[in-house]
């Protein structure tokens, strides 16, 4: 077949679901599509090369694999490249690289069926048998056919932008959901549907009333647990390790019992433990006790966490709720972290202990360094410890600053879950992230 026949065929073939669970699926299928003909070189060497080559090794079902391989490595420089410009590359689907070969192979093969169709035939079977197949009912360019493949590419896309047209008029928020849950009774104006008016308190007032209701959305809630070593000191009789782990599970109870969607990264100096979200109360809890079960790093190995964001871009679906639990000690701010505020809403909560705040007047004492395990004797009255300490609060809170403008700063044990209910209460209220406790909106390009 012509190469437009088989440019379309792979288009046509990702969009019917592929590109949904792999990146660069469509680009994959629609030059594996056409891969096998790649065969016109041999016309550099002549005519005769070219004929005598032409459905040769690349059109039979022993090089198909081969010729997968050379797509995705080509996909795979593509990627390269795309890393170089921005560390966080925009896609629509997680980057799987065994399906994207096995995509690569599906439309191979409708290389091979489609030149099966008409006169010329292909020799699927070669080395093995030399006989060529020939359906031979097709022509080599057909109209038809062209006209059927643009039309599978064009149409769902015209109805895709139908349905965000009419979905942008109907809700302004980012967030999907279902359901409509009640708000307030206000004033029955003209236009208003009839079918809310609320008939009880219109007779007590004499004048009509109706019912308000909002659209109930349904939330990705991820859980960025950030397990540095330094979350190991406490003062008191807790760490701040124990105040995030509390923190960590009324969430999850709050997702499970708001209906919405759970996952959470667990990121420790040595490891990265990653659960995509679940939905339903008892998958829900028990992704939060798989998080509790999660061994406490080992001081004596010591180290910095350093979070895959490459792979947490990956991870996550678009528009999800990523509360970042920690003590945020000042580090450099990350790579991607404006691709990241554009692509989730980034919340911070932060637990502290009462020393980081103020240091006891009290005489010298001996202290436990979690990050190298360390016993540290000090003064805390002293003069140039407590200038040391003023300069590392003033550092951390800028870095908290600077991630999040207007954060949700949470110290345990008693605010910290106060306000956590209350912020998680008006996202439901809303229905959008309106609190000012999140990070700033970001300008869309």
């Amino acid at each position: 077949m012509d190469p437009v026949t088989h440019f379309m065929t792979g288009a046509v073939l990702s969009r019917a679901g592929f590109n949904r669970k792999t990146a660069y699926a469509t680009l994959a299928m629609t030059l594996a599509a056409e891969a096998p003909d790649l065969d016109v070189l041999w016309s550099i060497k002549g005519p005769v090369a070219s004929f005598q080559h032409h459905r040769g090794w690349t059109h039979t079902l022993l090089g198909v694999p081969f010729e997968a391989v050379v797509v995705v490595g080509f996909i795979w420089l593509v990627h390269r490249w795309r890393l170089r410009r921005n560390p966080a590359p925009t896609t629509a689907a997680p980057l799987r690289w065994p399906l994207l070969y096995l995509f690569s192979l599906i439309a191979l093969l409708s290389h091979i069926l489609l030149d099966w169709t008409n006169n010329y035939g292909v020799r699927p079977f070669f080395p093995f048998n030399p006989r060529w197949y020939a359906g031979g009912f097709v022509f080599i360019a057909e109209p038809v056919i062209w006209v059927l493949l643009f039309a599978a590419l064009i149409i769902p896309g015209i109805l895709g932008l139908a349905e965000r047209e009419i979905s942008s008029r109907r809700t302004s928020a980012p967030f999907r959901g279902r359901g409509m849950e009640f708000d307030q009774v206000v004033k029955y104006e003209f236009g208003d549907d009839v079918r809310d008016i609320d008939w009880n308190v219109t007779a007590r007032r004499g004048e009509p009333y109706r019912k308000k209701y909002v659209e109930e959305r349904e939330l990705t809630l991820v859980l960025l647990f950030d397990d540095s070593l330094s979350l190991q000191f406490g003062s008191g009789q807790r760490s701040k390790r124990a105040s995030v782990l509390e923190l960590a599970g009324l969430l999850a109870l709050l997702s499970a019992g708001n209906r919405d969607r759970a996952g959470f990264w667990h990121a420790t100096p040595d490891t990265h433990l990653v659960r995509e979200p679940v939905r339903g109360r008892t998958a829900i809890i028990e992704t939060a006790a798989r998080l509790f079960a999660q061994p406490v790093p080992d001081l004596d190995r010591g180290g910095d966490v350093e979070i895959d964001w490459q792979r947490f871009f990956h991870a996550f679906p678009r528009h999800s709720v990523v509360l970042w639990l920690g003590d945020f000690a000042p580090r450099p701010l990350p790579r991607a972290w404006a691709a990241l505020r554009r692509r989730y809403q980034m919340v911070g909560l932060r637990v502290e202990d009462a020393w980081e705040r103020v240091l006891p007047a009290r005489g010298r004492i001996t202290a436990v360094d979690p990050s190298t395990g360390e016993l540290v004797p000090f003064d805390p009255g002293s003069r140039a410890s407590r200038a040391r300490h003023a300069m590392w609060v003033r550092a951390r809170d800028a870095y908290f600053k600077q991630l999040f403008p207007s954060p949700l700063d949470c110290p345990p044990p008693r605010r910290m879950l106060l306000s956590t209910v209350i912020w998680c209460v008006s996202v439901r209220s809303v229905g959008a992230l309106v609190s000012p406790m999140r990070t700033a909106p970001q300008p869309r390009s």
